[in-house]
């Protein structure tokens, strides 16, 4: 039997364009949606205006912004599910068990691998730098055999290993 969950796991897998507003009376599951890729979480006893709004702020996000559910990553932050934008992700870097996520504006870290991290941000926009730093092509400014530059004014040292796909990828985004 599928539940609703279930169904927009089922659905994103093929579909991850289409946008899933999940309206129920179960406040527990808020963050297996986002998980499982809802725009918006509605609780029942929800007022039309309400959905209106989620339906308003659904299509000015894809008009005005071009964005679609992928344009998002998505992970655990001292307790709660955060969602950002891939643009805003200026690179991940792990450092002992933590990653830390350094985007525009802020700094996250939470428990994790390089591994699953990789796994999960498996995306053109994103490429190895070193072995610890998974940079967000979006956001370098310029890349040398030896560092790359970040737009945040940082930089960090780019690995023999891993600066002719860092390049590869820097050329084929801009070029």
């Amino acid at each position: 039997e599928m539940d609703g969950m279930k169904l927009a796991r089922h659905i994103h897998k093929h579909d991850k364009n289409l946008v899933i507003i999940f309206i129920t009376g179960y406040k527990e599951y808020v963050f297996e949606g986002y998980i499982a890729g809802a725009f918006r979480y509605l609780l029942k006893p929800y007022q039309k205006h309400n959905l209106w709004e989620a339906l308003s702020s659904m299509e000015k996000e894809k008009l005005d912004f071009g964005n679609k559910p992928e344009d998002y990553i998505g992970f655990y932050y001292l307790g709660d599910y955060i969602k950002l934008k891939k643009s805003d992700i200026i690179y991940a870097q792990v450092k002992g068990h933590y990653i830390y996520i350094k985007t525009k504006n802020q700094e996250y870290s939470y428990k994790g691998s390089m591994k699953k991290l990789k796994e999960q941000w498996n995306d053109s926009c994103f490429c190895m730098v070193n072995r610890s730093v998974l940079a967000n092509i979006q956001n370098i400014d310029k890349i040398t055999k030896t560092e790359c530059f970040f737009s945040c004014q940082t930089s960090c040292p780019v690995s023999r290993s891993c600066y002719q796909a860092l390049n590869q990828a820097f050329v084929k985004y801009y070029f």
